[in-house]
């Protein structure tokens, strides 16, 4: 019965580590408290964190190769099939635990320009693919029939692409994300849901109008 279900739920696949790793995501938030104090541990996850996020298959991470992965096979997945998912998953988890708990990485985290990348990486992760199909390659192309040396177009081609990227997710965020987060709150407010945050709409409005006056100056 155990491996019915874990079939079903696709637990017999590496890829459950997406599910995992979403809901440790969520969890996490819970031990922002424990993790705030212990700075040396929250420090010590950002570094590991840092490090399997970064895993490849290239030599340079062949001592981690040396580590045996899980195998829950019958009823779960072989992780050692794996080894880049696992460890760019774990490393997932680690970094954003170590980044919830470290003050010092908080300080860095909190500077006007990666706060409003922070403000619309949703937006950015919704439309990075139409634009890196769309701009992207069509300034590629563009660079390379003027002459230009691939690596001369490949770098001009990423300007113009994060450049682009930045500027339709903002767009993107102030038409459609913020409204949505505000229509999401005044719903859930008018059906009693999270009542202890009844104002956070209007925290959020507050919150954007300072952004923008930030963003202004």
């Amino acid at each position: 019965m155990a491996g019915h279900f874990s079939n079903a739920l696709g637990f017999r696949a590496p890829n459950a580590l997406f599910l995992i790793a979403f809901f440790a995501g969520a969890l996490l938030n819970l031990a922002r408290d424990w993790l705030r104090s212990r700075q040396m541990l929250s420090l010590a996850l950002v570094c590991v964190g840092k490090l399997g996020v970064a895993y490849n298959m290239s030599p340079a991470f062949d001592f981690m190769r040396l580590i045996r992965l899980p195998d829950l096979s019958p009823v779960g997945a072989d992780f050692g099939s794996a080894p880049r998912l696992f460890w760019n998953s774990f490393g997932s988890i680690a970094l954003v635990a170590g980044v919830i708990g470290s003050r010092p990485v908080d300080r860095i985290l909190t500077t006007r320009p990666l706060v409003f990348l922070g403000r619309i990486s949703f937006s950015m992760y919704l439309l990075h693919v139409p634009i890196l199909m769309s701009v992207a390659l069509w300034s590629l192309k563009s660079g390379t029939a003027l002459g230009m040396s691939y690596g001369i177009a490949a770098g001009l081609t990423f300007a113009i692409y994060i450049t682009a990227l930045i500027a339709a997710a903002t767009l993107f965020f102030r038409a459609v994300d913020a409204p949505s987060i505000r229509l999401a709150a005044y719903l859930a407010d008018r059906r009693g849901i999270f009542r202890p945050n009844r104002n956070r709409g209007a925290a959020f409005d507050q919150d954007t109008k300072r952004q923008d006056a930030l963003r202004s100056v």
